[in-house]
């Protein structure tokens, strides 16, 4: 299987800065939101894991 980078502009959120990756359309067991804040703002980012159908 060979990987490769995808554009941050196919994760965006509407105009905000933030992405959202949703792994499970290409084949990753994650999800996570990347927000992409002035220095002191927001809270730190998390990942979760995706849970696989079937189980």
């Amino acid at each position: 299987m060979t990987s490769s980078p995808i554009p941050a502009s196919e994760l965006l959120i509407g105009a905000s800065r933030t992405l959202r990756f949703e792994g499970e359309q290409y084949g990753s067991g994650i999800s996570f939101f990347y927000v992409d804040n002035e220095p002191g703002m927001g809270r730190v980012s998390t990942a979760t894991r995706t849970p696989r159908r079937g189980s």
